[in-house]
């Protein structure tokens, strides 16, 4: 099978020649230090194995970004209020220079026989990142239309960028929005059911192909809910928070698992015990399908370079 073939089977549940592996984002520095610099995102997936190529497309939030000394990105200063987010205008999809590097992405990617996705959130996310997660959970509690009006106008932009890639031939969609933390769901399974799911379920109904959905934390008191939203596959499923084990024992026969390979370990580790670990992974959760590898979130630029390698190689060596 391709690349291609191979993710898209384990995303519908149909038994593939080997487990695929996903990765939604390689932090240069580890790419300069395995494989050199200037690669295409297609070049990286085919020298560390990857079965797909990811295109970022989330949309931009009115905040402030720092740098540090470390190269690091962060959020800085976030907006005052609501309405700032409400007139902070969101890039036109019909747009080419919008469009363009997503039709270049699907062709190369096709024509090396891999998979070709976008990432984007429903909204949630952007409206967190924007006034920050204390003044949102303050406003949800105090005016909740207020927030849902300003997480519904991203939603609507992320569904009409669906629909522009889906329409220029992407394999299958990723949407990520952070909705818990270790200790648990941000908000009560009552109050997601009430003000969250109805706006991001319009969104849901519209992807037409596989897709994933993301978030870190403990989820499990929203698994229900969140399944009804008709994703194929959740990912990462954090060993910190979700024992993956268990989670493919209860919900596998229902949805394909994305994960979960901690990123502390590859950061902090020996590449002895991060290749025990992918073996272990897939020891447990290949038989029976519907397990795709991948990192606990993705490869940032403190992942030890060998510990990555060690994790590669040893996904190459025993993922058939």
């Amino acid at each position: 099978m391709t690349g291609r073939e191979r993710i898209i089977a384990a995303l519908t549940g149909e038994v593939c020649d080997c487990i695929p592996y996903y990765e939604s984002q390689i932090d240069e520095k580890i790419v300069t230090a395995l494989f050199g610099s200037c690669l295409s995102e297609v070049e990286v997936s085919l020298r560390c194995g990857r079965d797909h190529v990811p295109l970022f497309m989330f949309a931009p939030i009115p905040v402030k970004h720092e740098t540090t000394s470390a190269g690091r990105t962060f959020l800085g200063h976030r907006v005052a209020s609501f309405d700032e987010v409400q007139t902070f205008k969101l890039p036109d999809v019909e747009e080419m220079s919008f469009q363009h590097p997503l039709q270049e992405l699907i062709t190369s990617a096709h024509e090396n026989g891999l998979a070709a996705n976008i990432l984007l959130g429903f909204g949630v996310d952007a409206v967190i990142n924007s006034v920050g997660l204390d003044k949102f959970a303050f406003a949800l509690y105090d005016c909740p239309q207020v927030v849902c009006a300003t997480i519904e106008k991203y939603a609507t932009w992320a569904r009409s960028v669906i629909q522009k890639a889906i329409d220029l031939g992407v394999d299958f969609i990723w949407v990520g929005d952070d909705i818990a933390w270790k200790g648990g769901p941000f908000f009560s399974p009552e109050l997601f059911r009430r003000w969250i799911l109805p706006i991001i379920r319009p969104v849901a109904a519209a992807i037409t192909v596989p897709w994933i959905f993301h978030s870190d934390g403990d989820i499990l008191p929203l698994v229900e809910d969140l399944l009804s939203l008709g994703m194929d596959a959740i990912h990462p499923l954090e060993p910190e928070a979700v024992d993956i084990v268990e989670f493919k024992k209860r919900y596998g026969h229902r949805i394909t698992l994305v994960g979960n390979i901690a990123v502390d370990k590859l950061a902090r580790g020996t590449p002895y015990e991060v290749a025990d670990e992918v073996r272990l992974r897939l020891s447990q959760l290949a038989p029976g399908g519907r397990y795709i590898i991948s990192s606990s979130n993705s490869i940032p630029s403190y992942v030890k370079p060998e510990n990555y390698r060690a994790m590669i190689d040893t996904i190459a060596k025993y993922r058939k």
